[in-house]
């Protein structure tokens, strides 16, 4: 049974994945193909990003090129919501909870809303619209990060 702590401002169903911007994404992309054994889905070694999945075929990690605004690191971890309309539910509730937006992807395929955490890493909350991989080789990088 998939419960959820209503008293709690966002209500995630599970996590997803995690996304990491890479200095040398080359030897990134290899070492999580050859030593971790995750399988390349979308982009690759010659793109500006490459999603990975393990061994049931779902993503659970995106390596993205560092770029202009996108420094090198963690990026963030994305849990799933229960729906778009949840999300805006939670984004109220966090409002009046005091606690303050990183940031508020609001796209065609994907909702989200981001926060830190104590330690200062993002998290991402998510619904989708509809299937983001339609639009992860056309957007910007500052939009893709939140699409994978």
């Amino acid at each position: 049974e998939i419960g959820r702590l209503d008293d709690a401002p966002l209500h995630p169903v599970k996590t997803t994945h995690a996304v990491l911007v890479t200095v040398d994404f080359e030897a990134c992309v290899d070492f999580y193909t050859a030593v971790i054994g995750l399988s390349p889905q979308l982009g690759g070694r010659g793109k500006r990003f490459c999603v990975l999945a393990g061994g049931l075929g779902t993503p659970c990690l995106a390596l993205f090129r560092e770029s202009e605004g996108l420094a090198p690191g963690f990026h963030h971890v994305a849990l799933s919501a229960w729906s778009v309309e949840d999300l805006v539910a939670s984004r109220a509730a966090l409002q009046d909870a005091g606690i303050p937006l990183e940031a508020e992807p609001n796209h065609p395929a994907r909702y989200a809303l981001c926060v830190n955490d104590p330690d200062g890493f993002r998290i991402q909350l998510f619904a989708d619209r509809s299937s983001p991989a339609i639009y992860w080789d056309g957007e910007e990088t500052a939009a893709a990060v939140y699409l994978v």
